[in-house]
């Protein structure tokens, strides 16, 4: 992909040289997380290197054998987004980030039982970036079907988020998924401008500073923000 260092895309710019990157079909529905990903882990040119560091955060991962209660700490490693399910809703965001990078029940190999054996996975941050990226699961597969989670995300203007060193984040872009599944429906975008709130839907830009909520909190499917 053809960028220049320090410059700008125009949408349509950006659109066309992601269709030629990844041999998209043109006016075919792509997953807007996947096509994140995407952007920030391959390409030409050192592309991942430009955009990924942006968008990466440091994770280190602690298991402990609920049979033996062994600990080893797990390779670090990289994301550029945060995953956070929705299940039946979340009320607090911050709380949900620390829920994520936790989980009682992993099978994992355990090297003094021999076996797999049920874990329990701790997380921590051991540093952030200047652009959190939040991805919202709303997609749950269930006998072979998926199904859509439209259940409510409240999203802080303002967000802290615990690590080595602790950051303050204020949200600045949501894309909104509107539909039933995944590889359909369509995608808008809601920015945070200072006092005004955009909503940007193809072609059409609406001010949504007055309802902005309500519309947000079950279509939400990505939510950027950045480092005070």
């Amino acid at each position: 992909m053809l960028y220049v260092l320090n410059g700008s895309f125009y949408p349509y710019e950006l659109h066309k040289a992601i269709e030629d990157e990844y041999k998209l079909v043109p006016g075919e529905q792509q997953d807007i997380h996947e096509i994140f990903t995407r952007l920030c882990s391959s390409g030409t040119q050192n592309m991942n290197d430009f955009i990924a560091i942006h968008f990466q955060s440091g994770c280190q991962f602690t298991k402990t054998c609920r049979e033996c209660v062994k600990h080893d700490d797990l390779p670090p490693e990289t994301r550029t987004t945060i995953i956070v399910p929705v299940l039946n809703g979340i009320q607090d965001l911050e709380r949900s980030i620390v829920h994520s990078m936790n989980d009682d029940h992993v099978p994992i190999q355990c090297s003094s039982c021999a076996k797999v054996t049920v874990n329990k996975l701790s997380g921590k941050f051991v540093f952030l970036p200047q652009t959190l990226v939040i991805g919202f699961n709303r997609f749950q597969q269930k006998s072979g079907i998926t199904k859509k989670n439209h259940s409510r995300v409240q999203l802080p203007l303002e967000l802290h988020v615990v690590g080595n060193m602790p950051c303050q984040y204020s949200l600045k872009a949501c894309a909104l998924h509107h539909g039933m599944h995944i590889h359909n429906g369509h995608y808008t975008a809601v920015i945070f401008d200072n006092d005004k709130i955009i909503e940007i839907d193809d072609h059409i830009v609406k001010d949504v500073t007055d309802g902005w909520i309500s519309n947000v909190q079950s279509t939400v499917y990505l939510a950027f923000y950045t480092k005070k």
